[in-house]
């Protein structure tokens, strides 16, 4: 049996002769290709649900995580501000001011020390030279 297919291009008819099997042939092409498709759809769709339930996940993950920080920054926050309002404020800069204060009184005693100690030097070795001078005028030398 012979089927035939007609169809118009740029305003002329053709018809297309072909056998029964051919027709069949294409038909089964056509709906295999339609199955393929509709496979690779469902997958993509799988897929699709795959990643929307992980975004999902991640954007929940992220909020309990903001929300965790959240709570823990304004914790820090009351700490500090319960140990400021115990020391009045005084607790941590007037401690460090007193520290570099007593730094520097160190430093300065210790330079003046330093002093001291080379003027006794000079002084020993001036009495040094004026016992020395004193034993060779007596002539003990």
């Amino acid at each position: 049996m012979i089927v035939s297919e007609y169809f118009t291009f740029e305003g002329e008819s053709y018809v297309k002769a072909a056998t029964y099997d051919e027709v069949l042939y294409k038909l089964k092409r056509a709906n295999d290709k339609v199955s393929d498709l509709k496979s690779k759809l469902e997958k993509s769709e799988m897929e699709n649900t795959s990643l929307q339930d992980s975004h999902i996940k991640l954007y929940n993950d992220t909020k309990d995580t903001i929300r965790y920080l959240k709570d823990e920054n304004k914790s820090l926050k009351q700490s500090l501000q319960n140990m400021t309002d115990v020391c009045d404020g005084s607790c941590f800069s007037d401690e460090e001011d007193d520290m570099d204060k007593l730094i520097a009184e160190l430093q300065d005693q210790h330079q003046q020390d330093c002093i001291k100690i080379n003027q006794l030097h000079v002084t020993i070795d001036t009495l040094v030279d004026k016992y020395s001078r004193l034993r060779k005028s007596v002539g003990m030398d």
